[in-house]
């Protein structure tokens, strides 16, 4: 009777409305999984199903141009192009395969490309161009290697090239060109298409961003090439207008250790001013600094350097607490470094990690002669790395008494006015500055060009840190800092000339004169005063 009038069923819409409907069937019969979840656990099972299944006609056609390749005396454009697209296919499938990309060795996280790799990407889509009977121009300058993230160019300029000839109508061109400079590598994509309205090129790099209909796709295509290019620190860029085609350049950095070491730069002071120790991680191979960097940088602060030379700039310019180089690295090498920091008035207490692939021992024993803190032979476990890099780290709070109290230490007597330091750079030039005057102020001929080649700086630079960082100029400070380590020698019961000689003053009128004008006292009414008392 209710069915008849209809109730029934208007009742049981109204029940598959409520949140209790909801509920009720939200979850299966048995296994407690919701439907999402099952239909996302049956899409991963359909997905690795299909890719397991497509390896035996990607086997099958792979051996099948081996075979053809091995037969033909003349290599066949056509082939060749099948052939590149094949393996890119199977890489393809193999990346499907995995359930979430992981790098497990170092050779896992870049690539080297050459001229010839870059050609290869190419010419493997010189079919797409020739269904449209456009030409695809492809150029290389420069020579030599890139390093980029696994996989990154052939996606950036598969997609970047796919994109051109999608939106190049028949018989138009590609132009495709690599350039290889000092500094930078470029890739540009140009076409003589349709363009882009100005008003839509912010909107470009957008996922599912389409401005045409009648092409296929789903507007991907440039999202994943703008994420791979900033993946890779480099910057993408867009010159087109409607009816004038469309030129887009990808520009990478060759080097990137200026990129990281200029982003730790725009950290906050807290940073470098707080307990986070500072590494600097110091390599010629890329691959393997950024394996360290990734290991190291959740628990340290990380800067890089791709060589001796590069890595002594640093330390000249941050406080670092240790620095993990490795032993061969050209010219510069990592025993280079190591003498010109142990060397070096500032810096020579810097524990040092050693990398090595050489089991020579008479290399570890001059490494050690140098007074390399630990040799560590490749390959190494990470967890021995942790554990030496916390070790040494350790070793060195126990032997150096942090800089927070040098100030109270070295001019309890108000002899200098130290400000506080605003950047990692100008903290570490203080810190370098002090470590000279220390070793050399006893010399009553020490000077300013001293100084300076002491700091690895010309006499006009430290003027001009002198002048930004201090109220005196390199004259007047080191006065001010040789009074400030008379104090104590006269305290203990020392004469004014014994005292004055002691600190680098050439006589002890020169010494009394200076003296008062600082203290604004004679150093005799000075003794008389203090007596031994100890200074409030």
């Amino acid at each position: 009777m209710l069915f008849q009038l209809g109730i029934l069923k208007k009742l049981f819409i109204s029940f598959k409305k409520s949140p209790l409907y909801r509920q009720l069937t939200r979850y299966e019969i048995t296994d407690g999984e919701s439907k999402f979840e099952k239909m996302l656990k049956s899409k991963e099972r359909h997905i690795s199903e299909i890719t397991h299944e497509l390896k035996t006609p990607i086997q099958i056609i792979q051996g099948t141009l081996s075979n053809v390749k091995e037969t033909t005396k003349e290599s066949d454009s056509v082939l060749k192009s099948i052939q590149l697209n094949m393996k890119r296919v199977e890489q393809l499938v193999n990346q499907m395969q995995k359930d979430t990309p992981r790098a497990s060795a170092v050779s896992d996280y870049f690539t080297t490309y050459t001229t010839e790799n870059m050609a290869h990407i190419v010419n493997a889509l010189e079919p797409l161009a020739k269904a449209k009977r456009q030409n695809l121009d492809m150029r290389v300058k420069g020579d030599g290697t890139v390093s980029l993230i696994t996989d990154s160019l052939e996606k950036i300029v598969v997609n970047l090239v796919e994109n051109a000839i999608k939106y190049t109508p028949d018989l138009g061109t590609v132009k495709v060109v690599f350039a290889i400079e000092a500094k930078t590598f470029k890739i540009t994509v140009t076409d003589n298409g349709a363009g882009i309205a100005q008003e839509q090129h912010e909107h470009v790099f957008e996922r599912f961003t389409r401005f045409s209909n009648d092409e296929k796709g789903e507007g991907l295509g440039l999202s994943i090439v703008k994420n791979l290019v900033e993946l890779n620190q480099g910057e993408i860029q867009l010159d087109s207008k409607q009816g004038g085609g469309t030129k887009i350049c990808a520009v990478f950095p060759i080097d990137d250790t200026e990129y990281i070491n200029a982003q730790s730069d725009m950290q906050d002071t807290a940073q470098w001013q707080g307990d986070r120790k500072t590494l600097l991680i110091v390599d010629d191979s890329r691959e393997f600094r950024t394996y360290l960097f990734d290991l190291l940088s959740p628990k340290y602060r990380c800067l890089v350097a791709k060589n001796g030379k590069q890595a002594f700039e640093v330390l000249r310019t941050h406080i670092v607490s240790l620095v993990i180089c490795d032993q061969l690295m050209g010219k510069f090498d990592g025993l280079s470094l190591t003498k010109e920091v142990r060397e070096h008035d500032s810096l020579g207490a810097t524990p040092i990690l050693m990398f090595t692939a050489s089991s020579d021992p008479t290399v570890e024993q001059i490494a050690l002669e140098m007074k390399v803190d630990y040799y560590l032979m490749k390959p190494s476990s990470n967890q021995e790395i942790e554990m030496r890099v916390e070790h040494l780290l350790a070793i060195r709070d126990t032997n150096v008494q942090p800089e927070k109290g040098i100030d109270n230490e070295l001019f309890k007597y108000g002899c200098l006015s130290i400000p506080e330091f605003k950047t990692e750079k100008d903290m570490a030039f203080y810190l370098n500055f002090i470590a000279v005057l220390e070793n050399h102020y006893q010399d009553e001929e020490f000077s300013r060009e001293q100084a300076a080649k002491a700091l690895l700086i010309s006499p006009r630079s430290l003027n001009r840190r002198m002048a930004e960082l201090f109220d005196y100029n390199f004259s007047e400070f080191l006065s001010r800092y040789r009074i400030e380590k008379s104090i104590p020698i006269l305290l203990e019961g020392s004469s004014i000339l014994n005292a004055c000689l002691d600190v680098g003053f050439a006589t002890s009128a020169y010494f009394s004169t200076s003296f008062k004008r600082i203290m604004g006292i004679p150093p005799k009414k000075f003794v008389e005063q203090r007596g031994n008392t100890p200074i409030q």
